[in-house]
């Protein structure tokens, strides 16, 4: 090429670049921001960073909570996309906001490569508890029930069991509002029992559980609705130790109350008999005894 076609399309990409940025400046400050929840001085952040940013994708819908670590800011775009981050200030919540709302929701012919936005210094976009366009995953300080985490609580159930259990999970795998993982349990109970000379007395129960567990989870900062089901194994101790297959299923609402910890209260079912088949068969029978529906309430930490 000669100097002097190399100098026409050196030209031509210029005026090309300023006509671009001349349009993307024609934008600004049109993104659609709606702000539902924040505290005054950062509602007021992040109306200045966006009126600010000059490319705008999706329509964004911001919460932001203050919490005993920062500023919690939960954004999700018309595609139903959640982003979340906790950060120290409301300047970095309008940087933050600024960068997601730039998202430009241009859609590339299917097969081409797309480029990941860049986030704000030190905030990248991420999911609850995942990574966005390959940025990293959320700090655990976002949410107390990511990937794993434990909760301490109390039980009712019918019957007049009452008691204590501890329960962990464990996600192995998460798509959207989907996720497949493991659950463990163990509890202490005191239930009525008839014995031998026909009186009614409380005995001590032991139960240990573990299961493969689906469930779906629903986010509505600062709230969290979640419905499980899952189908394992749990032992039951009186005297001794009797094994039975079991099917639990549950709808649980919880929120985060500071730091690593959260709040949360359980409705469930549990469905348990000697073969697998009649488990299965028994879980939508309410008219059998293989089955009890129950009350759980405590605290969760994640891991």
């Amino acid at each position: 090429m000669t100097k002097q076609a190399c100098g026409v399309a050196c030209l031509v990409a210029a005026i090309g670049s300023w006509t671009a940025a001349r349009a993307d400046d024609a934008g600004a400050g049109s993104c659609a921001v709606e702000i539902a929840r924040a505290p005054d001085d950062a509602r007021a952040a992040i109306a200045r960073w966006v009126a600010e940013e000059p490319r705008c994708g999706a329509p964004l819908t911001v919460r932001v909570v203050a919490t005993t670590d920062g500023l919690y800011v939960l954004a999700q775009d018309a595609d139903g996309r959640q982003f979340e981050r906790v950060v120290p200030d409301a300047d970095a919540a309008g940087v933050l906001v600024a960068s997601w709302a730039a998202r430009v929701d241009d859609r590339a012919p299917a097969g081409a490569p797309v480029a990941a936005p860049m986030a704000a210094p030190g905030v990248a976009a991420a999911g609850p508890g995942e990574s966005v366009d390959g940025g990293p995953a959320g700090p655990a300080g976002i949410d107390v029930w990511r990937r794993r985490w434990v909760e301490v609580a109390a039980v009712a159930r019918e019957y007049d069991a009452v008691g204590a259990t501890v329960t962990g999970r464990y996600e192995l795998s998460r798509g959207g509002r989907w996720s497949v993982g493991l659950a463990g349990a163990v509890a202490m109970l005191s239930a009525p029992l008839m014995g031998p000379t026909g009186m009614t007395e409380r005995v001590s129960l032991e139960e240990a559980s573990a299961a493969l567990q689906g469930a779906w989870t629903l986010r509505l900062a600062p709230w969290r609705v979640r419905a499980e089901l899952d189908l394992g194994i749990a032992g039951t101790r009186i005297d001794v130790w009797s094994a039975s297959a079991q099917v639990h299923a549950a709808v649980e609402i919880g929120r985060p109350v500071g730091g690593r910890w959260g709040v949360f209260a359980r409705g469930e079912s549990l469905t348990r008999a000697r073969q697998l088949g009649e488990t299965l068969k028994y879980a939508t029978d309410f008219t059998n005894d293989t089955h009890w529906l129950g009350i759980v309430a405590g605290v969760a930490t994640s891991l």
